[in-house]
């Protein structure tokens, strides 16, 4: 077996000021080199050093832009990337959308509305990091508009029902316990509770420290009493894990769990909707669920007053 070496890039920060710290001329040289070279790598080199000088990306926003970059570039191979056609930027939209509407024939699979956003927010971000680097005037997707999502937000990822987290912690062994509280008590998004450590756990005041929440803000989180206990039960080591999986695997385990005892499996992130609708029903205050879950506005949290009215299922229930 032989071992390849890869250079260490440093960290993202110390890639980004390679280029942000570099002299302007010279970055716009590089920049259209790149571009005329098709060299893919320098190019997303520089893509993220704009994003990460721009706003700060999380590692999951970072990701998303990559996998809209490589999209991007998959449909600029027969196009001059500094000066693509004047309705590339609308075909490359119109193009996603058609794989909304028909499945893919390898896969299957449909493209999501969300999915869409996210591949054409990178598109737009890739074209103003050139900008940036002065190796284009070129602003593809200049007034190019994205169809509306035509489903509700309340209606994706709709929260468990409470007698189905009943149900699944019953069988749960000590981890999958753990897991579906940490969402379904605790609010966590599946990041969140795949990084926590023995260290963030404060059991003895019935609260856990998140590290990093969504746009890398730390909160803390109040526990239910069985979500305390389940924790405890882990018997955990300084320095441990407290689930020791990947949001890969916490996904999986939560999968099979569902699988094994005829449960509908709903994702992972439909454990924090459960936690959020549980705590309005019984608050009716989103100031209150917004804290819980780390929501910045309050007005994120409004879902769940949709997610927890029962009005209509109450009356036509007696019909």
């Amino acid at each position: 077996m032989t071992l390849e070496i890869v250079p260490y890039k440093g960290s993202q920060e110390a890639r980004a000021n390679r280029w942000v710290l570099d002299d302007p001329e010279n970055l716009r040289r590089k920049t259209i080199e790149a571009a005329r070279d098709r060299d893919l790598e320098t190019l997303w080199e520089i893509f993220e050093a704009f994003l990460v000088q721009d706003f700060g990306p999380s590692k999951h926003t970072i990701k998303a832009y990559k996998q809209g970059f490589d999209l991007l570039l998959e449909q600029l191979s027969e196009q001059t990337i500094t000066k693509p056609s004047k309705h590339f930027g609308n075909q490359f939209v119109r193009g996603l959308e058609k794989r909304e509407n028909a499945r893919h024939y390898l896969t299957g699979k449909t493209i999501k509305p969300a999915t869409i956003r996210s591949r054409v927010a990178a598109a737009k971000g890739f074209y103003a990091a050139l900008r940036w680097a002065g190796a284009t005037e070129a602003d593809p997707f200049a007034g190019v508009r994205i169809k509306s999502d035509k489903e509700a937000a309340e209606d994706k990822r709709l929260p468990y029902p409470l007698e189905a987290i009943d149900e699944l912690l019953i069988y749960a062994k000590p981890r999958e316990r753990a897991i579906l509280l940490l969402g379904g008590h605790g609010g966590l998004r599946n990041g969140e509770i795949s990084a926590l450590k023995k260290e963030d756990l404060h059991l003895e005041v019935r609260q856990l420290q998140v590290q990093k929440g969504k746009g890398d803000k730390p909160r803390r989180v109040d526990l239910s009493k069985r979500l305390c206990e389940a924790l405890l039960a882990l018997e955990l080591k300084p320095g441990q894990a407290v689930i020791g999986l990947t949001p890969q695997g916490i996904r999986e385990a939560i999968r099979r769990l569902c699988k094994k005892n005829n449960v509908a499996y709903q994702g992972i992130h439909s454990l924090r909707h459960t936690a959020g609708t549980r705590l309005y029903r019984a608050t009716k205050d989103l100031k209150t669920v917004a804290k819980h879950l780390g929501h910045s506005k309050i007005e994120t949290a409004a879902v769940y007053a949709k997610f927890a009215d029962d009005t209509v299922r109450n009356v036509v229930t007696e019909w």
